[in-house]
């Protein structure tokens, strides 16, 4: 094998090696109990995303505020050719610091949730995104319920709006994880523009040195051919 296909060769593995390397968001909902809590350890303000795949129950997640602040909310999940999307709910209740029980803060049902159908190209992925669940905050511990009326479907939950700056593998691993959940398919990723325009920048480059080398060997020939005669 020549010099130019073996550096092509390694450096696909350089766009794929930081993914079982580094730790980014998002988090994948493991949990296996009814109603049993995920919590929610990072700054509702900045944005992170929730995998999770409902089986029959729904899924809660817990966070605690100290100050008052405001909460974004929103679900996506894969669209497909189907009509309608699954009907995903999403309800926020606040813990009383008094006689137990919780009190509503707001919710996203089928009466007043809308899905966009938007084509990601960061994930490469067709997506339906709801529109936003904001809602007002205080002291105090905070659920978050994902549900449908039968409890069915993969979802990704997106908590705060504030973007943080990652890495370019930080933010592949983002996106393979994303793709792994939502598609399960090993090709997705290579739909996404963090992988294909880096790719497409290496194959032009081994391209423009495949010209440049076949020129140099017919210069070096044509030479050797001048200096014989």
């Amino acid at each position: 094998m020549s010099l130019t296909p073996r550096i092509f060769l390694m450096s696909l593995p350089l766009l794929f090696l930081p993914l079982v390397s580094l730790a980014y968001n998002p988090s994948i909902n493991t949990t296996t109990i009814p109603y049993e809590l995920t919590s929610i350890n990072s700054d509702i303000q900045t944005k992170y995303q929730y995998l999770g795949e409902l089986k029959n129950d729904p899924h809660m997640y817990e966070f605690n505020s100290s100050t008052t602040t405001e909460l974004t909310l929103s679900l996506a999940q894969l669209a497909t050719n189907l009509n309608s999307p699954i009907p995903f709910s999403l309800i926020v209740v606040k813990e009383k610091e008094k006689g137990g029980g919780v009190q509503e803060v707001g919710r996203l049902n089928q009466k007043n949730i809308e899905w966009n159908t938007i084509s990601d190209g960061k994930l490469g992925l067709k997506l339906k995104v709801s529109n936003d669940l904001s809602v007002k905050v205080t002291s105090g511990t905070y659920r978050i319920e994902v549900s449908t009326p039968e409890n069915r479907g993969k979802y990704m939950l997106t908590i705060g709006q504030d973007d943080s700056n990652h890495s370019y593998f930080s933010e592949l691993l983002h996106i393979k994880t994303i793709n792994s959940f939502l598609d399960d398919s090993f090709f997705s990723i290579f739909r996404s523009s963090y992988v294909y325009y880096p790719l497409g920048i290496i194959t032009i480059t081994i391209l423009f040195y495949l010209v440049w080398r076949k020129r140099q060997r017919v210069k070096t020939n044509f030479n050797n051919v001048q200096n014989s005669n």
